[in-house]
């Protein structure tokens, strides 16, 4: 188990060695849910609301997204699919250690790092300047951590 915390290290160092494109890409994830969130405030303002979403739920939803969009990092699988095609997969394969084992531990740390480097910054920016709607219950929360 300590190979895989120590996978779960690298993956955090890796992401804190770039700080200024986490402090750029927090700082564009901001602007982006603004601007996010004046669309849907605008779309609000004449629709009422849209699928049972008020302007909280709305702007709850605008503020997470924005931060969570490097935490599930959906452009970043590529990395072993290039790997798979120069064949340099079959070193990863003779190591002594879960080839998806390493990856998820590896993935835990970069999403770990992101969550509170990139999720978290852009959240409170929206919390401090719009009212979101916050889970009232300790199990929401809990299943919220959970699927993260």
């Amino acid at each position: 188990m300590g190979r895989y915390w120590q996978l779960v290290r690298a993956g955090w160092h890796r992401c804190a060695a770039y700080r200024a494109a986490t402090f750029a890409g927090a700082f564009t994830n901001v602007v982006f849910g603004f601007l996010r969130a004046a669309v849907l405030i605008a779309t609000l303002k004449v629709a009422g609301n849209i699928g049972g979403y008020d302007r909280a739920d709305a702007l709850t939803y605008t503020w997470l997204t924005q931060g969570l969009i490097m935490v599930i990092a959906i452009w970043r699988w590529n990395e072993l699919a290039l790997r798979i095609q120069t064949g340099a997969i079959a070193t990863d394969l003779s190591r002594p250690i879960d080839l998806q084992g390493a990856w998820l531990a590896e993935d835990l740390g970069r999403a770990a790092y992101q969550g509170v480097f990139r999720g978290l910054p852009p959240f409170i920016v929206g919390a401090l300047f719009f009212t979101l709607r916050l889970p009232h219950h300790a199990v929401t929360w809990l299943a919220f951590a959970v699927s993260i």
